[in-house]
């Protein structure tokens, strides 16, 4: 539920209609125009011109440009943060609306299975659900969105997990937030983590695995040569078709890696997009499989993959639960990582029972 200062906000962008107006009668114009050409016909309006992307495209540069906050699937926050409002995004930041209890079972069981599997023949288990941007940087969202409840999603499912089984759900939250405190660790125009917030998350989990695995070289931040860079390409201000510029962070490895990549090998399984990486200089280091989002390539692979001897990683979109176990069982890693976004938690379980 939104607020009236939202639909406010709302009405207020809908009030520059006569600039939209404007703008739809020159492209309409264009668009007649079109119609003069000699090899016009009703298909090549209709495939080129009538529902051209870049029109679109063209169009939310424009609502950008004049100054609307409120976009299909993000929103203009304060000091040039652009936030992601799709999937679970608006609901998790307003604690409105969570996953109800019969789903938060069916997600603690998913974990619970994988669990038992992995224990089978004594490997370790890791949930990491990085949280959505608004939930470490709630200060820079619009104040017409306000915050409904006090609960989200993943507040019960760590309840949950937390309460009835022995799986360990890694909360981000409190490091990333902490850590928000020093250093930015999203990008104000993306919906990731960058590289210095990934760093942090290779941090937490490597502290997790150590319990296990305590002879695991983990590298420090000292490992690695720290450079930015601006890059007006990132996701959500790409999606707005915004002129905006962010600063990316790359961490550059001061070690030698000699990392080999075998993309064959996902043939076994049927699974074109699963991949195994092997670390030559540390081959007798721990083996991984982690089933992961667009998170885990945003930075967070770069150092887990020097870490461990071996990686084998899938994009949990082209698995189901089922797929997951076959996987596991045919390969016996040491350390097995499912890793999903805070807003895609329904995603997720739909996924798993697809």
């Amino acid at each position: 539920m939104l607020s009236k200062k939202y639909l406010s906000m709302k009405n207020k962008a809908d009030g520059r209609t006569v600039y939209s107006v404007v703008f739809l009668i020159i492209m309409f114009s264009i668009f007649i125009g079109q119609l003069f050409v000699s090899d016009i016909t009703v298909d090549t309006i209709s495939e080129k011109y009538l529902w051209k992307e870049d029109l679109i495209e063209k169009y939310r540069k424009f609502k950008f440009d004049i100054g609307d906050n409120v976009f299909s699937y993000a929103v203009v926050g304060k000091e040039g943060w652009l936030f992601y409002t799709g999937e679970m995004s608006l609901r998790n930041y307003q604690k409105n609306n969570p996953l109800n209890i019969s789903n938060i079972k069916k997600l603690s069981g998913i974990f619970n299975e994988i669990d038992v599997s992995v224990r089978e023949y004594g490997g370790t288990f890791l949930v990491v659900i990085p949280p959505d941007k608004s939930t470490i940087y709630p200060q820079y969202m619009p104040d017409e969105i306000p915050v409904i409840g006090n609960t989200t999603s993943l507040d019960r499912l760590k309840e949950r997990v937390e309460k009835y089984s022995d799986v360990r759900l890694l909360d981000l939250r409190p490091a990333l937030l902490q850590a928000s405190e020093v250093s930015e660790v999203y990008y104000k125009t993306d919906t990731h983590w960058n590289c210095l917030g990934a760093f942090y998350v290779y941090e937490e989990i490597l502290s997790i695995l150590a319990k296990d695995f305590p002879y695991i070289n983990a590298y420090s931040v000292g490992d690695f040569d720290i450079n930015s860079y601006e890059s007006g390409d990132l996701d959500i201000a790409k999606m707005m078709e915004a002129n905006v510029v962010d600063n990316v962070v790359s961490f550059t490895p001061r070690f030698d890696t000699s990392i080999s990549l075998d993309t064959d090998y996902g043939r076994r399984y049927g699974i074109k997009s699963l991949k195994v990486f092997t670390n030559t200089n540390n081959i007798e280091q721990v083996d991984l499989v982690i089933f992961h989002d667009s998170f885990y390539d945003a930075c967070l692979n770069e150092f887990i993959k020097p870490t461990v001897g071996r990686t084998v990683s899938m994009p949990y979109t082209d698995v189901d639960l089922s797929i997951m176990l076959q996987v596991i069982e045919k390969e016996k890693p040491d350390i097995v990582i499912v890793e999903f976004a805070e807003r895609f938690m329904d995603y997720f379980l739909w996924r798993m029972y697809e």
